[in-house]
């Protein structure tokens, strides 16, 4: 889940000028527009992560995890 803090850096605001009452006026956005938001940032393949998504790189760490304990165990 994303922060508060970080969408308002994505959305371009200074977080240490935003105060409760600006949050106020900010538009409340339907869950399917802030799902998309989320599925676009979530299967965009990241420089960090050797250009695969954030869901591959995390299936790829449960694969080597779950190799890993039948490798002890057998």
């Amino acid at each position: 889940m994303v922060s508060i803090e970080r969408l308002l850096e994505l959305g371009g605001w200074d977080v240490a000028e935003v105060t409760v009452e600006a949050l106020r006026v900010v538009p409340v956005h339907p869950a399917e527009d802030i799902e998309a938001v989320a599925h676009a940032f979530n299967t965009r393949p990241r420089k960090t992560l050797g250009w695969t998504t954030p869901a591959e790189a995390f299936n790829e760490q449960l694969l080597l995890l779950q190799q890993a304990s039948v490798a002890s165990t057998g």
